[in-house]
């Protein structure tokens, strides 16, 4: 079953929200974390912007290792037995489980589930397979734990996403037990580039110099976008898990690509849904998936 939803935010108590917002990305990330900053330097800015994201009470946040990698466990008191392993977006050339703190825990407690957030490896030090392989290792990693499958979410924004996808291809070529679901924020299903979306009024967080040069980080010779089936979008329209959800807002460049996924016939007792928002960012407000 594939069910797409367009929702629109009431105007009048996010409109000042959506003109701050952008205002604020269009100067303090899309003109800053974009060439010829250094990647050093991208990662910097990205840390000091979300360092000032508001943590929400009750959820404690300790430091790990899952599968060989470093993570953060944010855990509400009382869960619910479900465990959601969150990879976070940054291109794949920045980011880290610090500067997705603030989401992954109101993802903790809206959700009532642990909330693991993995540093995987990122490009230009380690370019693909290695985010791949880091996020697999850490969802066998959560079943030695003894979690069942049904009680794993993967989940993810943008690059994050597009991890999400690919891990799930990954455990459906090696055979392994499928996560419950994925949940993924303005997933990338296209590294090619030829499915971009150009919004009327620009896309406020992303620079296309910046895309261009992640991915030639990410998937450097030999690792081509059109020759590797994990960066192609037509390999990415059926993934092994039967459960996914995606949500992106039609800011972004790459919303053409986003629903490619959820649109694309599955196989029987496949369910997905797509909802797309007309909103200001990325994703500001964690959401249940259906």
């Amino acid at each position: 079953m594939t069910a797409p939803v367009e929702f629109t935010p009431p105007a009048a108590d996010q409109a000042l929200l959506r003109t701050v917002l952008r205002a604020g990305l269009r100067v303090l990330f899309r003109g800053l974390v974009r060439p010829p900053m250094p990647i050093a330097g991208q990662r910097v800015v990205l840390r000091a912007l979300t360092s000032m994201g508001k943590l929400p009470r009750g959820i404690t946040r300790s430091a790990g290792t899952l599968g060989g990698r470093p993570c953060e466990w944010h855990k509400p008191p009382s869960g619910r037995g479900t465990v959601m392993l969150y990879l976070h977006g940054g291109a794949y050339i920045i980011g880290g489980a610090n500067t997705h703190r603030a989401l992954c825990a109101h993802l903790a407690k809206r959700g009532q589930m642990d909330v693991c957030a993995l540093d995987y490896r990122l490009a230009p030090e380690y370019p693909y397979p290695a985010a791949r392989d880091d996020a697999v290792a850490a969802i066998e990693a959560l079943l030695e734990m003894g979690y069942a499958p049904e009680q794993i979410v993967v989940g993810g924004d943008s690059a994050g996403g597009n991890l999400s996808l690919i891990s799930s291809l990954r455990l459906r070529d090696l055979g392994r037990p499928q996560p419950a679901a994925l949940v993924c924020f303005s997933p990338v299903t296209d590294f090619t580039g030829a499915h971009l979306h150009e919004p009327p009024a620009g896309d406020p967080l992303i620079n296309r110099a910046w895309v261009e040069q992640a991915l030639s980080l990410y998937c450097p010779p030999p690792v081509w976008p059109t020759t590797t089936p994990a960066c192609r979008r037509s390999m990415l329209t059926c993934t092994g898990c039967h459960r996914c959800y995606c949500r992106w807002v039609k800011t972004r460049f790459y919303v053409t690509t986003a629903c490619v996924l959820p649109r694309k016939p599955k196989l029987p007792g496949w369910t997905s849904a797509c909802n797309a928002t007309r909103t200001c960012g990325m994703c500001f407000r964690p959401t249940r998936a259906p």
